[in-house]
């Protein structure tokens, strides 16, 4: 999905460095890498950003209100999902019968909200969450749940409080919305990370590929082309001495 991010801001900056046939094959791997990975965060990820990317491109006051009316019918959407999908003839690909939990994600939530209520605003620690986590593997793994804790602003909330989360996500917009005067992505991309976020704890991680294309993706989207610096300066005639 960061892939697919990165490729499309750029079009618009460097308008030569993809060619048509650099774009189809970009366009293709990444098609191959979701449909091998199964992966329903990425989907939605990607077709957020496009879908978003089309009606920012018409209009952001239209793009944030139907970004609003997704978050409002939300719920109702969870609650009819595994119907829509069973229509559709996918729920074996989709894994249907895991979404009412979020594949054990809200097990992992109300865990994670459990142990916030013990250091609230300061947290408990850089790397408490896969510590907490690891202590009570086998616990959360009998209640349907295996892995960590599935969301930043919870990962975050648990390691650094409500201090660090506030901090976190106050640089985030900060960067977007400085990214969204320069890039009409910025804005898409940005309900994609919120949506991609929510599901998985990706950003939280400084070494995980995900991360790094995610931040190239915003160094690009916020970069100025400078004009070239020609030296009108005589050479000097000073040759030093080695």
């Amino acid at each position: 999905r960061n892939v697919t991010g990165v490729q499309t801001c750029a079009l618009p900056i460097f308008p030569g460095m993809f060619s048509k046939y650099d774009t189809i094959i970009i366009y293709a791997l990444v098609l191959l890498s979701l449909i091998f990975s199964g992966s329903r965060n990425a989907m939605m990820s990607i077709m957020l950003f496009i879908l978003f990317a089309r009606f920012h491109k018409a209009s952001p006051i239209l793009s944030f209100a139907l970004l609003l009316l997704a978050a409002l019918s939300y719920q109702m959407f969870i609650d009819n999902v595994g119907s829509i999908i069973q229509a559709l003839g996918l729920q074996k690909e989709l894994r249907a019968e895991t979404i009412s939990e979020a594949s054990g994600r809200l097990i992992a939530w109300r865990f994670a909200w459990e142990h916030i209520q013990y250091n609230f605003f300061i947290g408990m620690g850089w790397d408490y969450d896969v510590h907490i986590f690891m202590k009570y593997q086998r616990m959360l793994m009998m209640l349907g749940h295996n892995g960590g804790v599935h969301n930043v602003a919870l990962g975050f909330w648990l390691t650094l409080g409500l201090v660090g989360v506030v901090l976190f996500f106050f640089g985030l917009l900060y960067t977007f919305f400085k990214a969204a005067s320069k890039s009409p992505f910025a804005t898409p991309m940005l309900y994609g990370t919120l949506f991609s976020i929510t599901f998985e704890a990706w950003l939280m991680g400084s070494l995980n590929p995900y991360t790094n294309v995610f931040l190239f993706a915003l160094v690009v989207m916020t970069y100025e082309p400078q004009p070239a610096i020609i030296n009108t300066e005589p050479h000097s005639r000073f040759v030093p001495v080695l």
